[in-house]
């Protein structure tokens, strides 16, 4: 079961607004003693949408990994999934070193 003793840290790194709809997405980096499975196991215990959210994948946090995935050919990302992926890089790597690897 997920608890908040669970949770090591949390940081909201900015809040995006999609003007055309209005609709506003906070970026957040939550910390937690969890591994990704347990989470998931979790989260498809309380989900509304069980076959949504049994399709939920995890990505090794590791620059060039998130890299490699974000420039696949094999993985179709809407884009404010991509947006908040390329926050986080920024966060964890700075945006000198994830520009170059991108290049």
């Amino acid at each position: 079961m997920l608890s908040f003793d669970a949770i090591e840290s949390i940081k909201l790194l900015s809040l995006n607004v999609e003007y055309l709809i209005l609709a506003v997405g906070v970026v957040a980096i939550i910390r937690t003693s969890l591994t990704a499975s347990e989470v998931k196991a979790h989260w498809l215990t309380q989900a509304p949408d069980r076959n949504e959210a049994s399709k939920l994948a995890t990505v090794p946090a590791d620059l060039s990994s998130v890299v490699e995935k974000l420039v696949s050919s094999d993985v179709l990302w809407h884009p404010t999934a991509r947006m908040r992926l390329i926050q986080f890089l920024f966060h964890t790597y700075g945006v000198n070193a994830v520009t170059e690897a991108f290049k």
